[in-house]
């Protein structure tokens, strides 16, 4: 079973089960300047935590891909 989705935030998700274990992968934007690693990981539990909860399907894993970085705003920095 296969499942696609998006949480209108510009963020993607993609579900398949295969022998009652869920392989999720998301695909989003990040804020950058940022640890792209610790972000990266608190969406992998987050996911699996939360599809889990909601479908009661075991989590095999998360597969996080990055589309594109979003730069913070500098604007509030600048000095005129």
């Amino acid at each position: 079973d296969e499942a696609d989705g998006t949480d209108g935030t510009g963020a993607r998700g993609r579900a398949v089960v295969r022998r009652g274990r869920a392989v999720v992968t998301v695909r989003l934007a990040l804020p950058y300047p940022a640890d792209l690693a610790a972000l990266c990981a608190a969406v992998r539990r987050h996911v699996a935590a939360r599809t889990a909860l909601l479908t009661g399907i075991p989590v095999a894993s998360v597969r996080v891909r990055v589309d594109r970085l979003v730069p913070e705003e500098r604007s509030a920095r600048r000095v005129r």
